[in-house]
């Protein structure tokens, strides 16, 4: 092998978001998939400029860049990162770099604001056009993850995918087998201090006790696992830095009801079909890709979201027929546009069987 593949979301496995770990780590499986051979992958951070700069020979070697991560898609005169504009202004397009934009999410504050109301808001912003548009000049492909970002697209005349997020299959790349704890339910609260947390989540925690499940509480950050600390719970509190760890904590799970996207999808992907998402933004639509249920966070009381998952508990074998219909199709689909983009490395040995 005298070339590496890079994959521009995050190296880190232990800080950052989780989010962005499962994103690569799924979207890893199925290039691999597509590709039908072990990948030489090179992982580099969107959050580490230098590190942009010094792949920038390996990127021009390569017949494909990947670029992936959460979310992508903003009003970026009202807030964006080095990644949003730098990464294209300054190594991509001078180095006529191909890539694909993978996996590309919305960043709406207000969960109530529609596709196309945002994706015309975004269009009349002068900074969010010429952002957007510069990633179209060496693009081989894009894919977005929520009905957001597809009109969003659709509207300014760029052709996308609409799939759902690549998260989903983070727990393949890991080799995480559900093997569920009856009555587990993992409880994912965002990212809060105490006095939301010791209200609304310990009383829906209490809920779910009460009509018999066994909850605990899953942190993504240490944030929250210090507030739950502090309120003393007795429902237990799994805490882990090690994203991997997390992963295998989900394949312990009965059921999620989560407010992290990423905890919701990762764990539906190893097998976690009572599953309820609490969106605080547009970036939580993505889960209804999946059929996952999907509520509003601020709108709801914890009496309406322990009812509601009693209501997704009684559709279980519906849910579970669901589940692996959507995930080979949708592995299919991921595997069938990067195929052409990766032919290069099918020399390296075929792992189309152990991909399964």
């Amino acid at each position: 092998m005298n070339k590496t593949l890079p994959i521009i979301t995050t190296y880190s496995r232990c800080r950052h978001n989780p989010g962005d770990t499962f994103i690569g780590e799924g979207l890893r499986y199925v290039a691999e998939l597509a590709a039908g051979c072990p990948l030489p992958w090179q992982i580099l951070s969107k959050f580490r400029p230098e590190q942009w700069e010094e792949a920038i020979p390996d990127m021009a070697r390569s017949p494909i860049t990947l670029y992936a991560g959460t979310p992508q898609y903003n009003n970026y005169s009202k807030w964006k990162f080095d990644y949003d504009d730098e990464l294209w202004s300054r190594v991509i397009n001078p180095n006529e770099i191909p890539v694909a934009v993978m996996a590309g999410g919305s960043g709406e504050p207000d969960p109530h604001v529609t596709p196309e109301e945002w994706a015309k808001e975004l269009c009349d912003d002068e900074a969010t056009v010429r952002i957007i548009n510069q990633r179209m000049q060496f693009a081989k492909l894009f894919t977005v993850r929520d009905r957001h970002s597809k009109a969003l697209l659709d509207r300014l005349g760029i052709e996308s995918t609409l799939l759902p997020c690549t998260a989903i299959f983070a727990g393949d790349y890991a080799g995480i087998v559900h093997a569920p704890i009856k009555g587990r339910i993992a409880v994912v609260p965002n990212k809060h201090e105490e006095p939301e947390v010791s209200g609304w989540w310990l009383t829906l925690a209490q809920l779910l006790k009460d009509q018999g499940y066994d909850p605990v509480f899953v942190c993504h950050e240490r944030v929250e696992f210090d507030a739950l600390q502090r309120t003393e719970t007795t429902i237990p509190v799994y805490y882990t830095n090690d994203y991997y760890a997390l992963l295998r904590f989900y394949g312990t799970c009965d059921g999620i009801i989560s407010a992290r996207l990423h905890g919701a999808l990762p764990a539906w992907g190893i097998g976690v079909t009572h599953a309820l998402n609490l969106t605080l933004d547009s970036r939580g639509y993505a889960v209804e890709e999946c059929g996952i249920e999907n509520a509003i966070l601020n709108d709801s009381e914890p009496r309406d979201i322990a009812d509601r998952f009693a209501e997704i508990v009684s559709t279980l074998g519906q849910r579970g027929d669901d589940r692996l219909r959507i995930r080979s199709a949708t592995a299919m689909s991921y595997a069938e546009l990067l195929r052409p983009l990766l032919a290069n490395w099918q020399q390296y040995g075929d792992i189309t069987t152990c991909l399964g």
